[in-house]
């Protein structure tokens, strides 16, 4: 399987731009069929940095999930043949 993904708590999940938002999967998904890799990823990272944590453990996703951003970003990358 190629597909990878952060364990997101519901909550936290909820206000991220690809949970429910077809606007963002639009983006997402042309970026992706035009090959324009490392913009979908930084979309995904800022996207993670405006959302706050559910549970006021970190000031907002990116850092409350960092360890898990930075493996699926390492991953992707090579999957994407990113340099």
């Amino acid at each position: 399987n190629t597909a990878y993904c952060i364990r997101m708590m519901t909550e936290d999940h909820k206000k991220t731009g690809s949970y429910g938002s077809s606007t963002y999967v639009t983006v997402m998904t042309n970026l992706l069929s035009n090959k324009k890799y490392q913009e979908a990823l930084q979309k995904e990272v800022n996207d993670l940095q405006s959302k706050y944590d559910c549970e006021g453990i970190a000031g907002n996703l990116q850092q409350k999930y960092y360890d898990e951003v930075i493996t699926c970003l390492i991953k992707y990358e090579g999957l994407f043949e990113i340099n």
